[in-house]
């Protein structure tokens, strides 16, 4: 009997690694990503300069019911890459999530802060700068992940191959890969 189908939501400070690691995973998966960043920059949000709370709002709002559309197609995988700062925001996820019975799992980056500053200062080519200001606000209204929500720890320098076959071997997704 295949495994459940899942849902990893991608958790931690931005520029810690969370796309990078999504798309990762998807290629070894092959399984979609709901990018956050993606539905800003289409929407031409620049986050990196703060945003409108009701900004934020309908990128999640889009987000969730891209995710309600993939789980009605019964998507044995799906990713959110986003950096799920707020508890509310994980548990829409999971709320979705739990009425298509997925598995759910919180996927937290563990990358050092030097790490991410040094990001920061590259400027990534595909993203807007963030403020100093924007990045310490950011820092400071994060919540973790709380233990019940079990999160899976992905450490900055980890094999990401070794990592997902240690979490990631659902049978359900196996089979789709073969």
């Amino acid at each position: 009997m295949p495994g459940r189908p899942e849902l990893l939501i991608m958790c931690g400070l931005s520029f810690s690694g969370k796309t990078t690691l999504a798309r990762e995973i998807s290629e070894r998966y092959h399984c979609p990503v709901i990018s956050l960043d993606a539905m800003n920059a289409h929407g031409r949000l620049n986050s990196g300069e703060g945003a409108l709370d009701s900004e934020w709002r309908k990128a999640h709002a889009s987000a969730l019911e891209g995710l309600d559309g993939l789980m009605q197609k019964k998507t044995p995988m799906i990713i959110i890459d986003d950096n799920s700062c707020l508890r509310f925001l994980r548990d829409n996820y999971r709320y979705v999530a739990n009425r298509y019975g997925y598995k759910v799992h919180t996927v937290l980056l563990d990358t050092p802060m030097d790490m991410i500053h040094a990001r920061r200062r590259e400027g990534l080519e595909y993203r807007d700068r963030v403020s100093d200001a924007v990045f310490e606000e950011h820092c400071r209204g994060f919540q973790w992940p709380e233990a019940e929500e079990k999160p899976l720890t992905f450490r900055h320098g980890s094999d990401p191959e070794v990592w997902m076959h240690e979490h990631f071997l659902n049978p359900c997704v196996e089979a789709s890969v073969a």
